[in-house]
């Protein structure tokens, strides 16, 4: 027979399993999301304490000779010849306010701005960025590779 304390032990050490490895948090935003446009998909992931997203697939990853698209806009000479495949475009990615706040790297630009996320749905995403008084929202679906 088990006794009261050794029964209280196993239904918390459960209890706590059962939080640690069960479902995702309903403000998740873990995985890989095509962007509003179709042109790619960004996966976002833990970094730390925060999240960041990567460019992990491009509907034309290669230029006109047939090379991996580069960072060709980047303000700082020294990363224009990094591939846009695999580059982080997100980062500093914190939960506040019921939203994720971080950055956003607009590289057909060249410009960092500010982002805020909000899932919307289990399989949708509210981008909003902001950058010198200007604000434009998209929705990224959830996706696959």
């Amino acid at each position: 027979m088990i006794n009261r304390h050794m029964r209280n032990f196993l239904i918390l050490t459960l209890g706590t399993a059962a939080f640690l490895f069960g479902a995702k948090p309903q403000n998740d935003i873990r995985g890989i999301w095509l962007t509003e446009k179709g042109q790619m998909k960004v996966e976002i992931y833990n970094a730390g304490t925060s999240q960041r997203g990567k460019i992990v697939w491009m509907d034309e990853p290669t230029d006109s000779r047939g090379a991996l698209k580069r960072d060709e806009n980047n303000p700082d000479k020294k990363l224009r010849e990094r591939t846009l495949m695999g580059m982080d475009i997100l980062e500093g990615l914190q939960f506040r306010n019921g939203q994720w706040e971080g950055s956003l790297y607009a590289a057909k630009r060249g410009v960092t701005t500010d982002v805020t996320i909000q899932k919307t749905k289990e399989d949708e995403l509210l981008i909003t960025v902001s950058y010198r008084g200007f604000t434009r929202q998209q929705t990224w679906k959830r996706s696959s590779l």
